[in-house]
């Protein structure tokens, strides 16, 4: 909320000038459903690796039990939509002024900062993908679909890690 009200009081800018935008999202969404396609194999792979198994899902007692596991889930995907929205919404849009493409590198230190205490594969894979999902962001005008495939990728890993641990 604070960064939409940054948009409109204080950048005097559109909302949808930051990418709050669903023009052309049923033909973007494709591209986002490759790149999830792409990563389904890493996903499998990386849950066999202890330590994605240790942290996902971030709720401990969801790791083991199916009912506080669905709970969770709804409200860990909208995480993902606030971090895009904020991410490749606000931030990466406010730098393209100044930075134009730039600003998708600049945007993505801070991302990558906040995956720092996270397995080093997935922190550094947060480089590429958040100069990845800010390049699309700024080329489709639209962070919608970055959300989609970041939901798509977490519920996956968390799924993927709560059914090795079940089982």
């Amino acid at each position: 909320i604070v960064p939409l009200l940054l948009i409109r009081f204080v950048h005097r800018r559109r909302i949808r000038d930051h990418g709050w935008s669903f023009e052309g999202f049923s033909r973007h969404i494709r591209i986002y459903l490759g790149l999830f396609a792409l990563m389904v194999p890493v996903l499998w792979w990386v849950s066999t690796q202890q330590e994605f198994l240790d942290r996902y899902p971030f709720l401990r007692a969801a790791r083991t039990d199916s009912g506080l596991f669905l709970l969770w889930e709804p409200l860990y995907q909208l995480q993902f939509f606030a971090l895009e929205a904020f991410f490749r919404g606000y931030l990466l849009f406010t730098l393209e002024r100044p930075f134009g493409w730039n600003a998708c590198f600049i945007m993505a230190v801070p991302y990558c900062a906040i995956h720092w205490h996270k397995a080093p594969l997935e922190c550094f894979a947060a480089i590429f993908g958040g100069v990845l999902l800010g390049g699309l962001a700024l080329r489709f005008r639209s962070w919608y679909g970055g959300a989609v495939l970041h939901s798509l990728v977490g519920l996956s890993m968390d799924g993927l890690a709560h059914m090795r641990a079940v089982s």
